[in-house]
């Protein structure tokens, strides 16, 4: 159930994102090489409203596209440049016995497995395209071996399934798409779905609730207030702690979050109305 509820949470978002940049593609390329491109939404809108008298809305559209382009630039770059600053820290500050013991004892991630010198207990899948998994020293400190062992299968559930880089992925088209709201509920649940699954991935492995549980509570109890970070990430104990605990209690429970019918409401005529302009305005 949670796992086509993730796909869907993150197809969704994703498809919106791709109709829009698509036609956003085409007006571009009619407008600066001068393609013939008759069926692109965008200028099928701007021809049918220069018809109706209404004055040309290619300002409009030109600036929507500059923007959409140079947001998403920007957002890439920037996450580019701290996940290389954050990869940097991550090796100055190698625990190196502790990571060669840990990396014994789970052989499978001999290289994606970190220990750095930390006194804050944590556990984070860092990295777009080769994820790692980063544990402090103050975790293995905290923690017995079997909550270890089940911090460490989720932690392996997300860097299997990269969910850094998806995670990413539906972060930009959230910011740059932010007139449609959908986009951002989709790209937080998304989140809580994909831990939600990363703990079932644990407790199945580990054959029992008990050590998950209780190494989510002992890091909800010594965490402070998590620091912002401009790299994508996923971390243990940041994200959808209510819904995780109740999954862990009861793994079978359905308890989801509900679709906000408001936010399609808005979201929907949105979409439609951006891809019927930029449709029309080809033409």
């Amino acid at each position: 159930m949670w796992k086509n509820r993730s796909k869907l949470l993150f197809a969704t978002p994703l498809l919106i994102a791709l109709l829009v940049w698509s036609q956003m593609g085409l007006y571009a390329a009619h407008k600066t090489l001068g393609w013939d491109i008759r069926f692109n939404i965008i200028d099928l809108c701007n021809h049918l409203l220069l018809k109706l008298g209404f004055g040309s809305i290619s300002p409009v559209l030109n600036l929507l596209v500059a923007y959409t382009a140079v947001v998403t630039l920007w957002l890439v770059a920037k996450q580019a440049y701290a996940a290389r600053q954050a990869l940097r820290k991550v090796q100055e500050r190698t625990h190196h016995p502790l990571t060669a013991m840990l990396q014994a004892r789970f052989p499978e991630d001999k290289h994606s497995l970190i220990v750095i010198a930390a006194k804050q207990p944590f556990a984070l899948t860092l990295g777009l395209f080769r994820p790692r998994i980063v544990l402090s020293s103050g975790l293995l400190e905290l923690l017995d071996p079997s909550e270890i062992e089940a911090v460490y299968y989720h932690e392996r559930s997300h860097r299997r399934h990269r969910d850094p880089l998806k995670t990413f992925v539906l972060l930009v088209v959230s910011k740059v798409m932010w007139y449609v709201p959908i986009l951002d509920w989709c790209s937080r649940h998304y989140k809580i779905a994909r831990e939600i699954i990363a703990d079932h991935e644990a407790m199945t492995v580990m054959g029992t609730p008990a050590s998950l549980g209780s190494a989510l509570l002992k890091l909800l109890k010594k965490q402070d207030r998590p620091q912002a970070v401009d790299f994508a990430y996923v971390s243990f104990a940041d994200t959808s702690i209510n819904y995780r605990i109740h999954h862990i209690i009861d793994p079978e429970s359905a308890a989801s979050p509900q679709l906000p019918v408001m936010l399609a409401v808005i979201s929907l005529p949105v979409v439609l109305v951006l891809s019927g302009v930029f449709f029309l305005s080809l033409l």
